[in-house]
């Protein structure tokens, strides 16, 4: 998660170039790698907002990957050899590559778990920062 053009191995530059999406998981990545470098803290009523809109994203991020998983059955196209020829081929298709829907939608659900998880990591720094100054 170091490089900020990948999500946990996932490219997130596609070939049609820069997308809403890619703003965003690159954003979360710029995020969650400066959270735990230690170049962000935060008090815990600021964090507690970021972290609500994360988890409601991210939520709501899995629940599109839920109903997209949909596609990946096969179709009803008839029980005969063409049909499930066809079927079975048009299977793959939502997940095929790096740049396919599935496959970019898993990686953002999989950056904003990240980045939940150290927002979380940085009010606790803020935290723990407090308790040492008041010692």
């Amino acid at each position: 998660m170091d490089n900020p053009q990948v999500a946990d191995g996932v490219p997130v530059r596609s070939p049609q170039g820069e997308t809403a999406m890619l703003r965003a998981i690159t954003g979360v990545i710029t995020l969650t790698h400066n959270v735990r470098t230690g170049r962000v803290v935060l008090d815990p009523r600021a964090g507690a907002h970021l972290l609500s809109t994360l988890r409601e994203q991210r939520d709501e991020a899995a629940d599109w990957l839920t109903r997209a998983k949909a596609l990946t059955s096969d179709s009803p196209l008839g029980v005969n050899d063409l049909g499930m020829t066809t079927a079975h081929r048009f299977r793959g298709h939502p997940e095929s590559d790096d740049t396919s829907f599935m496959t970019v939608l898993r990686g953002y659900v999989d950056t904003l778990s990240d980045a939940v998880d150290a927002v979380s990591t940085a009010m606790a720094a803020h935290q723990e920062h407090r308790r040492t100054v008041d010692i």
